[in-house]
């Protein structure tokens, strides 16, 4: 079966020019999600920085860390209640 989704991978990327990603794992598709989660996340703390502010000298990672306020709050309900099936998620979460 992952053959299968390699070669239709394979041909849709001739065809469009971009992977799909039907051959990737859960694993790795999970992370392009969270990295992907992290990168709007931060872009949504340094919406309302200026450059005129007395810490416009700082990088983006030492401004969020000098105002954690501006840093917003994920909440996962249920998070301690994980089934066993879907461990892969919980685990990629807790990375």
């Amino acid at each position: 079966m992952n053959s299968i989704s390699g070669l239709i991978d394979l041909a849709a990327q001739g065809a469009t020019g971009m992977k799909t990603g039907f051959s990737e794992t859960l694993d790795s598709q999970l992370g392009k999600i969270w990295n992907n989660t992290a990168t709007a996340l931060k872009q949504i703390a340094l919406e309302g920085r200026k450059k005129d502010d007395k810490d416009a000298n700082l990088g983006d990672d030492e401004y969020l860390e000098a105002h954690p306020e501006r840093r917003p709050v994920v909440v996962i309900d249920n998070f301690l209640h994980k089934s066993q099936e879907g461990n892969v998620v919980y685990d990629k979460i807790a990375e």
